[in-house]
């Protein structure tokens, strides 16, 4: 495990020390002087932190865990630009400390990179932050970052991911490219988290079934269109997917059979494409996602191609109780594997 995660860190901060190198002859290409750079026409520092305090009514069901966990989290935000906007800069880090269980303290980059803006084009160079989809109760399209799972099971959070993303903007709507040279494993929480499985996830026997393991390079292509009242959202994706399959580690025994212990997380090439759509209806919206995948791993550890959907509707009561909108919203999410999802 230990060296595992040294590796990872290894690994990482080569990434980043190869962006670093790329944002350099980034500027260079755009003629701006070394002086120039560390003088933004305009700066902004914000950001947010906050604590958690966790207590459960009912004993913890596996050994290790606790009645309760304290933590507390900070990410603050600095953000420049340059040439009146046409050149920006953004760095948020984030950071975790959490009492109860020592795997969900964490340190990571949400975003180190640089924008350019040109008349119809834009180019984004390092890590970066990408959110597609339009419902709540899943995220069937949203693919380019891995989920930052030890922040909360809502897969609202991500991990930044480093990427050149190239996207223009056209009559019919905008359409982007994405280089991703680097893949980022899925963290799990520890023995000590309440918030886990039956069976603990072992981040150090993960296998990449893919040539170059986290180096493999994965591409996606995306198209953004709004049409009166619909916002129309079409996407493909291949590289390593970011979801895990599993197998099980199985612990030989001198005396009684096999026994299973844990979870060996493992990720293959996948192929992805997908639709995400969103109308409009003064306080009233209609969304929904779909995609089909192959190459992904289902839970009995086979590969199978699949289809998945969901959709609803969100409606919004505005200016309740004089300084309140209240949010009512009705989803239903499908896969075609079922209990082998």
């Amino acid at each position: 495990m230990a060296n595992t995660r040294f590796g990872d860190r290894v690994a990482f901060i080569m990434s980043v020390i190869a962006y670093a190198i790329i944002l350099i002859a980034a500027i260079a290409a755009t003629g701006a002087r070394a002086q120039d750079m560390l003088s933004p026409e305009y700066t902004e520092f914000y950001g947010k932190a906050g604590g958690e305090l966790n207590l459960f009514a009912e004993e913890p069901r596996f050994a290790g865990q606790s009645d309760h966990n304290l933590s507390a989290f900070i990410e603050p935000t600095f953000y420049a630009e340059w040439a009146d906007g046409d050149i920006s800069a953004t760095f948020t880090p984030f950071a975790r400390i959490d009492t109860g269980d020592s795997e969900r303290t964490h340190f990571d980059i949400r975003e180190a990179k640089l924008d350019f803006v040109a008349d119809e084009w834009s180019v984004t160079v390092g890590l970066d932050t990408v959110f597609w989809g339009k419902t709540e109760a899943a995220h069937l399209v949203d693919i380019i970052n891995q989920t930052d799972t030890l922040e909360d099971l809502d897969d609202e959070d991500n991990l930044g991911q480093p990427m050149i993303r190239v996207g223009r903007q056209f009559d019919f709507g905008t359409v982007q490219a994405f280089y991703l040279p680097y893949f980022r494993k899925r963290a799990f929480p520890g023995t000590g988290g309440r918030l886990r499985v039956g069976l603990p996830v072992e981040e150090g026997f993960e296998r990449i079934d893919v040539k170059g393991g986290r180096f493999a390079p994965s591409f996606a292509l995306r198209y953004d269109g709004v049409f009166g009242g619909a916002d129309v959202g079409l996407s493909a994706f291949h590289g390593v997917s970011r979801d895990p399959g599993f197998e099980p580690l199985v612990q030989l025994n001198l005396v009684g059979p096999p026994q299973v212990i844990g979870l060996i997380p493992v990720y293959d090439r996948i192929s992805q494409v997908g639709f995400d759509g969103q109308f409009t209806d003064d306080a009233t919206l209609y969304k929904a996602e779909a995609i089909f995948r192959t190459g992904q791993t289902n839970l009995n550890g086979n590969e199978r191609d699949y289809v998945a959907a969901s959709g609803g509707i969100e409606h919004t009561l505005y200016s309740i109780f004089d300084n309140a909108d209240l949010g009512l919203i009705a989803e239903y999410a499908w896969d075609s594997r079922g209990r082998d999802a």
